[in-house]
């Protein structure tokens, strides 16, 4: 009987040590996966702000020698119509010319996301900014701007965009800046958009709540976790307009909690905190982590 109760006490003493080197594991474990997430946050933010620099440094050198050279043009311009003839056939032909010249220039400084181009030869050019998410050009933006006055005549940009905040700040002392962070801005928001639409193409009763800047977003889908259907409720919040990826990120779900299902709202946090939302939401059909209606159309 004696060795019995030893022998059971052995047995439950080696199965609390093996528990609590699991529990040990698993605490090393969620610590480096802590780590992890920290250390890519890090990367991602040093890998912004080298795409910052870098889009200014390619606007600044496509820019810079653009408004010299329309400088040039235009200050020959006012000598020549003080010099010419009022022969107006002359003069057109001379300006003809020069805008050919000009333009050919341009084209040599066209760089990947911005092009320039003559909108009213030696008084205003015209900016195109292109746009594009995971690697799919979306929409294009383009201004005319007067090089005289430095001010914006016209532009197609959305209004909810701050275009004028931008230009007062950065437009008369740096071009290639005000580029960049308009850049940053259209960017990020048909990013935003974009992955709003592929939502409601693929997973339409999903979406609960957006608004005309993409700055906020609140989904809504059910899943299986052991038999027992909860519904989650997915908010994403942008507070950071130069950024396609949340700030915020809050999961929610009805009905009674488990260990199963807080462990799978908080893998399902962390997806949407990392990856954009349509993706998110196609991983978790495939994992056959969506159940019902939201399933993909």
């Amino acid at each position: 009987m004696e060795e019995a109760k030893a022998f059971l006490k052995e047995d439950v003493l080696s199965h609390l040590e093996m528990l609590e080197a699991r529990s040990r594991s698993l605490a090393l474990q969620q610590q480096e996966g802590l780590l992890q997430q920290e250390r890519l946050a890090e990367l991602r933010e040093t890998v912004e702000v080298l795409q910052v620099s870098r889009d200014q440094l390619r606007a600044k050198i496509a820019t810079g020698r653009v408004a010299r050279q329309l400088e040039e043009e235009s200050d020959t311009d006012d000598e020549d119509e003080e010099s010419l003839s009022p022969d107006e056939e002359t003069l057109m032909a001379i300006m003809n010319a020069r805008v050919i010249n000009l333009q050919n220039m341009l084209q040599v400084h066209r760089l990947a996301g911005f092009d320039i181009k003559v909108a009213r030869p030696g008084r205003a050019v015209c900016f195109t900014v292109y746009t594009a998410f995971e690697g799919i050009y979306l929409d294009t933006y383009c201004l005319d701007v007067d090089i005289k006055q430095i001010q914006i005549s016209r532009h197609n940009i959305p209004p909810h965009i701050p275009v004028a905040e931008l230009a007062e700040q950065y437009l008369r002392q740096d071009i290639p800046t005000f580029l960049s962070m308009l850049s940053r801005h259209l960017n990020a928001y048909v990013g935003r958009k974009y992955q709003i639409d592929q939502i409601k193409e693929h997973f339409g009763g999903s979406v609960l709540i957006e608004n005309t800047l993409c700055g906020m977003l609140i989904l809504e889908y059910s899943t299986c976790c052991k038999g027992v259907e909860h519904k989650f409720i997915v908010a994403l919040e942008y507070r950071d307009v130069t950024r396609c990826m949340p700030t915020k990120v809050t999961v929610t779900f009805t009905g009674e909690g488990s260990i199963t299902v807080e462990k799978r709202q908080a893998q399902h946090c962390s997806l949407f905190q990392q990856t954009p939302a349509h993706t998110v939401l196609q991983m978790l059909k495939k994992k056959g982590h969506i159940i019902g209606k939201h399933t993909e159309q």
